[in-house]
């Protein structure tokens, strides 16, 4: 909506270099941001097949995440049907 305001002021070439000057202040602002030091773990080893179904684990676990992962499914099967269909 914003785009089709603008464009009623600005030149369609204009919009361009105003989403330009968007960009560049974006990639300022995350070149100055500071990250906190992170501590390195310190707890005992892990097997790399652990941590890497970890996540899983804690999604089949939790009821509330169970579902929300179905509600991710089904947002994500027919928009992976519009997807394809689009190309054929």
């Amino acid at each position: 909506a914003a785009a089709a305001l603008l464009l009623t002021v600005l030149s369609y070439n204009n919009l361009f270099l105003g989403t330009v000057g968007g960009f560049l202040f974006s990639a300022f602002m995350v070149s100055i941001t500071v990250l906190p030091r992170g501590q390195a773990a310190t707890g005992p080893q892990t097997s790399l097949w652990h941590r890497t179904t970890l996540g899983t684990r804690i999604f089949w676990r939790n009821r509330r995440l169970r579902s929300l992962l179905a509600l991710n499914l089904v947002v994500a099967a027919p928009t992976a049907l519009v997807l394809v269909n689009t190309v054929v």
